[in-house]
């Protein structure tokens, strides 16, 4: 690429600069690695939100659910909701005591097993689909704001 645009130039860029980081090079500089890994986070985190408002704009910006642009179809997802505010403590309650019954085996699951499938990382961060799959209504264990973002999927 004769003239790489500021993204291509920035990946370049950090990638040879990893190479001067590496922990076999001699000397490696433990806070220059630190450094750049901290500006990559930031980088990754403005990325990540100018992503979401270009999806949001594009979704906007759509004549109908489904468009196929510059050979790649766009489609339009639901309004996400914003919830804040989490009961944690009664959600937690509520799935330790819900009983997971195996439709084909009759095989009732474990609390760990429904705790795992819930909460998957550490933290309070519970995964909305599989409560709902709990038949948990999420909404009722947090303060649901409606928006007007919207999400975008890119189908190859």
């Amino acid at each position: 690429m004769d003239n790489p645009g500021p993204l291509e130039s920035l990946a370049v860029e950090a990638r040879r600069y990893l190479l001067r980081c590496e922990p076999t090079a001699v000397p490696f500089d433990m806070e220059d690695a630190v450094s750049a890994y901290l500006i990559l986070v930031e980088v990754a985190q403005t990325a990540a939100t100018l992503r979401d408002d270009l999806a949001d704009m594009i979704a906007h910006g759509m004549q109908g659910k489904r468009e196929t642009v510059a050979g790649v179809t766009l489609e339009r997802n639901h309004k996400t909701p914003r919830r804040n505010d989490w009961d944690h403590e009664g959600l937690l309650r509520l799935v330790v005591d819900s009983r997971v019954v195996d439709k084909q085996t009759g095989e009732i699951a474990s609390a760990l097993d429904v705790l795992k499938k819930v909460y998957p990382l550490k933290g309070y961060n519970a995964r909305v689909t599989a409560l709902r799959d709990l038949g948990i209504d999420v909404d009722e264990f947090c303060v649901t704001e409606s928006t007007d973002r919207m999400t975008l999927r890119v189908h190859n």
